[in-house]
């Protein structure tokens, strides 16, 4: 497949299928009603008209175009399906050797869609790049049990997660806190008992190195949040090498770790490696490691200015970066860290040994798989979160950072959006991924507030509990962004208690399908480990409710006993009662306004 030649694309819409023929790439790409066009695990920025597009929207909000997607930062899943008939399509490609957009063309007698390389290379007239699309698929049943199917040819493809994941990780709660906010690491220390106290597992601490200093104009003309960028821009890094002076000094830091430590609580530190920022000595030293335009001039990376972009194609930028994230691990005892977007990184046009200008994107997969094997080699117990999505980075990173359900969170607090919309985006993205597969959710974090309307806003409300719950209870792990929890502590605290002694849990398997209900304010689905099932049941509804629930027989065939043990776990513990199987097909749950029920549902015992 050549970077100008034709791509195969298909044209019409025949007798509820498919038929396809060679053409030239379409120019214009707006998809057709009434196709439902999902780019799933796929590309966040689409090239739609190779425009510049906001890759921030979650799925479900119309994106520039009309195209709605789920954001990711790599190629995987892309499909377009036809309601009405219930068939469709979708098409898997690999991250290698290059990036692929896909676009979608609407035709008279129904759709088109080909494949576009978003990417920028420098080619001489007759000069081709090949790249690969790996599988297509079209399917006549429905587009979730199509991604059924989708997930279980990932592990064929070698996508899988890692197989030596720290077990603390699983379940755990993150606090995501900058040492500022607390007017330094002393701070910090002495509030460790209570956050312990509140169910906190480990602390995730963003930058610590010295950065580009605020200045009265940046105040006036840029936004920024306070309570966390005081004196400095923490992303804006000028020396890796040197802590924040506001900060404190290296044996503080070793002081807090320990501090942590001693009371069960981990400790993971925010690696941004994107650039540096004057008057960082990389620039003087290292000139051939920036990234560079057409002209030649260095550019900043992910439009943080004032900043210089690192190519991270330069074998050097690699080893300097890899180096860096274990020294950083030895040096404070750290647990692990967790790395700020890996992805979408500029072109550069001056790259040595006759790279193209695309592969200083292509780069941050072998940054991160380089990293993780580094930090275990340093500390083997140490974990590695990303925030980043897509089937890519599965393979490289311990746990990825949901940010896109974040965004549908806040969403559905603004009632932007239903509970019923949150529960087929949770079932279809869990699809997206293999099995095992680590995602953590939150309600907040540091770039929200800049958000508008932030989700901060939702702080204290009641609504914000039964969506706290959604983000510990339908994620793997949970983090709670600093001063989130003002107002809501004994909620926090009981939630998270429960869920820290209750392995099904902490570490059962999320199942959001096989589950029917009545009423549309509220959320329900299920965790599964072993001989048995929590429900869990939120309400997003001002008023008192019941909700009737069916629980698929399918699911049902995990127990082998025609009764089970039935206790109610939260808000309040009960006795425990034997209910029969046919009663779990019609179960009943009354809820007061914004609170979550969990009914646990066990096998009972065999006696001997």
């Amino acid at each position: 497949m050549s970077a100008s030649g034709s791509l195969w694309t298909l044209t019409e819409w025949v007798s509820g299928g498919f038929s396809s023929r060679k053409k030239r790439p379409p120019h214009d790409v707006r998809p057709a009603a009434p196709f439902r066009s999902l780019d799933l695990a796929a590309v966040a920025r689409l090239a739609l008209n190779r425009d510049r597009t906001d890759a921030d929207y979650a799925a479900g909000r119309p994106a520039p175009g009309g195209i709605e997607t789920f954001p990711d930062n790599w190629n995987g899943l892309v499909g377009i399906y036809h309601e009405p008939s219930h068939t469709g399509l979708y098409t898997f490609s690999p991250p290698s050797p290059a990036p692929i957009a896909f676009a979608f063309q609407e035709r008279s007698r129904g759709f088109a869609i080909s494949a576009l390389q978003r990417l920028e290379m420098i080619l001489q007239p007759g000069q081709s790049l090949a790249t690969t699309v790996q599988h297509v698929r079209f399917f006549a049943t429905s587009w979730t049990a199509a991604l059924e199917e989708y997930q279980k040819r990932l592990p064929a493809w070698e996508f899988a997660p890692p197989h030596d994941v720290p077990s603390w990780v699983t379940g755990a709660t993150f606090y995501e806190t900058a040492i500022p906010q607390w007017g330094g690491c002393d701070g910090l220390l002495r509030a460790l008992p209570a956050l312990r106290g509140m169910g906190v597992d480990a602390l995730y601490l963003l930058p610590i190195w010295s950065a580009v200093e605020m200045t009265k104009q940046m105040r006036l003309t840029s936004r920024h949040d306070p309570s966390w960028q005081r004196r400095t821009l923490p992303h804006l890094i000028t020396d890796f090498e040197s802590l924040d002076p506001q900060i404190g000094r290296v044996e503080d830091i070793r002081q807090l770790v320990s501090a942590a430590h001693s009371l069960g609580m981990k400790v993971v530190l925010e690696y941004v490696f994107h650039g540096v920022s004057e008057p960082s000595w990389l620039l003087q030293r290292r000139p051939h490691w920036l990234v560079r335009d057409e002209q030649g001039n260095s550019r900043a990376s992910h439009g943080w200015e004032p900043g210089y972009s690192l190519d991270w194609a330069n074998p050097e930028v690699q080893d300097y970066l890899v180096a860096l994230g274990g020294r950083q691990i030895q040096m404070f005892d750290l647990d692990g860290l967790r790395v700020a977007s890996p992805f979408w990184k500029e072109s550069n046009w001056s790259p040595a040994a006759g790279r193209q200008p695309f592969e200083t994107n292509l780069a941050g997969v072998a940054i991160v798989e380089r990293l993780r094997g580094e930090v275990k080699r340093v500390k083997p117990e140490a974990v590695l979160l990303c925030e980043v999505h897509g089937p890519a980075f599965v393979r490289c990173c311990d746990v990825l950072n949901m940010d896109s359900v974040l965004a549908w969170l806040a969403r559905l607090g603004r009632d932007e959006i239903s509970p019923r919309d949150l529960h087929e985006y949770l079932r279809d993205m869990r699809l997206c991924y293999p099995e095992g597969t680590l995602l953590q959710f939150g309600l907040e974090n540091h770039t929200t507030a800049f958000w508008q309307p932030s989700p901060r806003a939702l702080r204290g409300a009641a609504i914000s509990r039964p969506l706290f719950a959604v983000a510990a209870l339908a994620g793997d792990l949970v983090s709670i962004y600093h001063g989130q929890e003002r107002g809501q502590e004994k909620f926090l605290r009981q939630l998270l208690t429960l869920r820290k002694n209750s392995q099904v849990l902490s570490q059962g398997l999320v199942l959001h399908r096989g589950l029917r209900w009545k009423g549309d304010r509220h959320l329900v689905w299920l965790r599964h480990l072993g001989g048995a099932f929590a429900l869990i049941t939120a309400s997003f509804d001002s008023l008192w409710s019941r909700v009737s629930i069916e629980i698929d027989p399918d699911l049902l065939i995990f127990f082998t006993q025609e009764s089970v043990h039935h206790r109610r776990l939260f808000p309040a513990l009960s006795e425990p009662e034997t209910v029969s199987l046919a009663q779990l097909r019609n179960w009943h749950v009354d809820l007061d306004p914004y609170t979550v029920v969990i009914d646990l549902f066990e096998e009972q015992p065999r006696s001997s």
